[in-house]
């Protein structure tokens, strides 16, 4: 499905992730994955959120989105004259452009 649709980013919710699972074990090859699982926040059960770039397209994680208290990290896309910063909140995925 992923190399029949040109997909670029992938959004995941619901991951159920703990740290006892490791990145290898959710890779997609071709994509770099970022991930904060629920259990890292609180003990519940469930939850967690991943998003997955392309690796042609240059991403870091960027700390001033990362939240410690829920299931929440920042990803910025540096493109070219733009920068595109990604915030993944358990559900949504929010967009801000940034002109360089």
């Amino acid at each position: 499905m992923i190399d029949n649709n040109s997909i670029d980013i992938i959004d995941i919710t619901e991951t159920w992730g703990t740290p006892d699972i490791f990145d290898c074990e959710m890779e997609i090859p071709g994509f770099k994955l970022y991930r904060k699982d629920r259990s890292v926040v609180n003990d519940k059960k469930g939850g967690g959120v991943a998003l997955y770039i392309k690796n042609s397209l240059n991403s870091v994680e960027c700390d001033l989105l990362n939240a410690e208290s829920c299931e929440s990290f920042g990803v910025e896309l540096l493109l070219i004259n733009l920068i595109l910063l990604l915030w993944e909140f358990v559900t949504v995925v929010q967009m801000l452009m940034v002109m360089k």
